[in-house]
């Protein structure tokens, strides 16, 4: 059965309409994934990083014991002062975990730790 002209008109023009809109909505999420696109670009390189991090512990900690060397050298009273803060926040997670895991205190303290603790209260 034959379509009248207006019929087969207006399908055409349907059709017509029905192209445009999905190549808009195309260009849409194109635009869209393109912004999800670096997000995971930014995604993968930090992964990457810390893999390679994880990789190479040894000579990050090599190069960490040096600059802090340096910093020694050239600012000891800063220094102190980030080790002091630092043992502060290592042995407020300590506790945390020994929290989270039941127990009911802290572990006991290193038989050092009293040199140690003597040594950075000294400096401040």
């Amino acid at each position: 059965m034959p379509l009248s002209s207006t019929r087969a008109a207006s399908l055409r023009q349907r059709r017509e309409a029905l192209i445009a809109e999905s190549a808009a909505l195309r260009e849409q999420v194109a635009g869209q994934l393109e912004r999800w696109d670096r997000w995971a670009c930014g995604v993968q390189r930090a992964r990457a990083g810390w893999r390679w991090a994880q990789a190479h512990r040894q000579g990050l900690a090599a190069v960490a014991l040096g600059v802090g060397g340096v910093l020694a050298l050239l600012r000891p009273r800063r220094v102190w002062r980030w080790a002091r803060r630092a043992w502060s926040v290592w042995r407020l997670w300590q506790r945390v975990r020994a929290m989270q895991a039941g127990a009911a205190a802290a572990p006991a303290p290193a038989p050092w730790l009293a040199a140690v603790r003597w040594a950075l209260e000294r400096w401040r």
